[in-house]
């Protein structure tokens, strides 16, 4: 009987295994979308785009707008990162060790995420709905592909709940909403000098003294 046993969950766990494609290494392309309101009324637009690369344990991510550039780099072997920020004149590097890039997303930390039974197609991909709140009152909207999974989900402590990919992403506040929807996904190989931290043309700040600027919120 326990021979029996065993050989059913090794089945399964062979079946999930197969039916989830694990992605190690992908450049995965966003288009966003922000709304800023004013007594409940949309009063200001931006476009942006948000470009996250990943391999093995290094992650990268990219939020590009007219305003400028914002990048958060992390390695999960060593435990290090960055935030770079260029806005205009203002050239920043934020340097992080892995409490700091904890403490940046604390609020999405751990958020349950109730998973329910609308879909919605996405480059032709039927997502499943997962909704949260974080702690500072935000509503997290995730449509995600079920069947595809990053194996590296320390790029962002706000999905480590999610099973799966998210393709569409919609964060709604007291102010402003945000909307992120995939419109590319590439499995070419990323070269490991996109993960690179830049040594010079930044102001190199640590992140409690970027915390005490209110440079991070």
């Amino acid at each position: 009987m326990r021979n029996i046993l065993l050989v059913i969950v090794f089945t399964l766990f062979i079946h999930f295994s197969f039916a989830q494609k694990l992605i190690g290494e992908a450049t995965v392309t966003y288009n966003v979308s922000m709304q800023k309101k004013s007594d409940g009324n949309p009063v200001q637009s931006l476009t942006a785009s948000y470009m996250l690369n990943l391999k093995g344990g290094m992650s990268r991510s990219d939020f590009s707008s007219t305003l400028g550039t914002e990048s958060a780099i992390y390695n999960n072997k060593i435990q290090e990162g960055a935030i770079i920020k260029s806005y205009g004149a203002q050239k920043l590097l934020i340097k992080m060790n892995a409490n700091d890039w904890e403490d940046r997303s604390s609020h999405f930390k751990n958020i349950p995420f109730s998973v329910e039974k609308e879909t919605k197609v996405i480059m032709g991909v039927t997502c499943s709905k997962a909704v949260a709140q974080t702690s500072k009152g935000d509503l997290v909207t995730v449509y995600y592909d079920p069947e595809t999974q990053c194996s590296n989900k320390d790029f962002s402590l706000a999905f480590t709940n999610i099973n799966g990919l998210p393709m569409q992403i919609i964060r709604s506040g007291t102010d402003v909403t945000y909307e992120y929807t995939i419109s590319k996904i590439s499995y070419e190989i990323v070269p490991t000098a996109t993960f690179t931290i830049p040594q010079t043309g930044f102001r190199v700040l640590d992140y409690s003294e970027a915390k005490k600027m209110g440079q991070w919120k």
